[in-house]
């Protein structure tokens, strides 16, 4: 689960908008991933409750994403 925004500057350009953590379960099996993710600068931790997570980022982005296309 990635809590990292951005913005849409035009085709094929995209400021990144903060910096978020990447949530991943506590799988072993998962740490080439979380070793690549922090190689490439992003910040990852473990979470036990990615499926509380991901529906926290569902509302979240129910609310937002409406409001930034009216707005935009």
């Amino acid at each position: 689960v990635t809590t990292l925004g951005a913005t849409l500057l035009g085709p094929g350009r995209v400021r990144a908008g903060g910096d978020g953590p990447v949530a991943l379960p506590p799988d072993e099996r998962l740490t080439p991933l979380r070793d690549l993710l922090r190689l490439a600068g992003f910040e990852t931790r473990a979470s036990a409750d990615v499926d509380g997570l991901l529906w926290s980022k569902v509302v979240i982005n129910a609310a937002i994403n409406p409001l930034t296309a009216l707005l935009r």
